[in-house]
Formats: C-alpha cells, sequence, structure tokens
C-alpha cells in the first residue's frame, strides 16, 4: 500500500507541474533593453548614419585602441579600451572620426 500510495504520488506530483509550467515562456520572446541579445554583428563605422544592424546592446573590442560612438540616447563618448574589454552601452553609431579600430575588431551584442 505504501508503495502505490508514493508511485502515484509522485505521478500526481509530476502532472502538477506540468499542467502548471504553461507555454514555452521564451516562445512569446519579446525583445528590449534588458532582455539578452539575439544576434551579434561588427558595426560599420560612419560619422553620421545610425548603424544599420540596429541598436548594439553592449559590445566588445578584440584589440586596445580608441572608439568613438553615440549612445541610445544621442550622448557622445570616446574612450580607450583594452584588448578583450566590454563595454554596456547601447550604442546607436560607431564614430569613424576618433576611433582607431577597425570594424572587424569591434563586436555587437545586437537586438
Amino acid at each position: 500500500m505504501k508503495r502505490w500510495i508514493k508511485r502515484n504520488a509522485t505521478l500526481l506530483l509530476l502532472a502538477v507541474c506540468v499542467l502548471t509550467m504553461g507555454a514555452d515562456p521564451w516562445g512569446t520572446f519579446t525583445p528590449s533593453p534588458m532582455t539578452s541579445a539575439r544576434t551579434g554583428f561588427n558595426p560599420t563605422q560612419h560619422d553620421s548614419t545610425a548603424e544599420p544592424g540596429g541598436v548594439c546592446k553592449a559590445f566588445w573590442v578584440e584589440a586596445a585602441g580608441d572608439v568613438s560612438f553615440v549612445t541610445a540616447d544621442g550622448s557622445s563618448i570616446t574612450c580607450t579600451v583594452l584588448a578583450g574589454q566590454e563595454l554596456k552601452y547601447q550604442v546607436l553609431r560607431f564614430n569613424n572620426t576618433g576611433t582607431t579600430l577597425t570594424d572587424a575588431q569591434i563586436n555587437c551584442y545586437g537586438k
């Protein structure tokens, strides 16, 4: 009798877990600044045109140098970075002027 109760209690618990989980929570994934990136890309540096790949959520660099960029709120920033450094800025555009790194040395976390 104890074995039957234990087995059925386990099955009941399993059924409750499956029923309460519902649909896949990532099935209706909505991109936002607080969610992880869905893509990655190398930016195209330009002094006046926004990044064609969309706003970059954050980026990391493969080499040391200077990076000049415009954030999503329109602020201009130029900073010196180290190889492998990650910067958590939402970037609208990477400026050609003031950036010593090539496009291939900058890696964006995308939409």
